[in-house]
């Protein structure tokens, strides 16, 4: 009896016989979304290796969203290198999304790298957003690069002030370094 094969030996199998990345669902999700969708991080893994272009499938943006917002940090970290942030930075929305991704998620070299393209714009609600979730994630080194960057430590994308969400999660080290930025701050006048 032969032993049963494993999610990227099928996919394999089925490549070999010519089936595509870029084969579409009749809702029109690759084969890379859909092994996203539902964590098969092996299965990821191979169709990266073997030539899936995330860029390509409803944008980079997209997916990496998608693995982030399931907390499928591994997924996640498979895709950060083929993120094509040239292409990214060109769209508002994909680089709102990539931006609050990233903070979401900790990745720091993603998000200096979309700082070297975009002046970081602290009115802006995908920066409020990404802002508060290092913030609520737990994230000193983002929530410092966001601040040297011109994240607003007074603004929010709900209801409360970053330094009380900070305190109201234990985010003691960032509630203290909220507080210095904002004792350094010039009053308003």
């Amino acid at each position: 009896m032969q032993a049963a094969r494993t999610a990227p030996e099928i996919a394999n199998i089925l490549m070999d016989a010519g089936a595509s990345h870029e084969a579409g669902h009749p809702v029109g999700h690759s084969p890379l979304s859909l092994a996203l969708e539902t964590g098969n991080l092996p299965v990821v893994k191979f169709f990266l290796e073997t030539g899936a272009d995330p860029n390509t499938d409803n944008g980079v943006c997209w997916e990496f969203y998608k693995a982030a917002t399931v907390t499928q940090t591994e997924a996640a970290r498979l895709l950060v290198d083929y993120i094509n942030v040239d292409q990214a930075v060109q769209d508002p929305d994909d680089y709102g999304l990539l931006q609050v991704e990233a903070a979401a998620v900790d990745f720091v070299d993603l998000m200096k790298q979309l700082l070297e393209h975009c002046r970081f714009a602290p009115e802006a609600e995908s920066s409020i957003r990404a802002f508060d979730w290092a913030i609520g994630y737990g994230h000193l080194e983002m929530v410092k690069l966001l601040l040297d960057h011109g994240a607003d430590p007074n603004a929010n994308a709900d209801t409360e002030p970053p330094i009380y969400l900070a305190m109201v999660q234990g985010r003691d080290e960032i509630g203290r370094v909220l507080s210095f930025q904002r004792s350094t701050e010039p009053p308003v006048s």
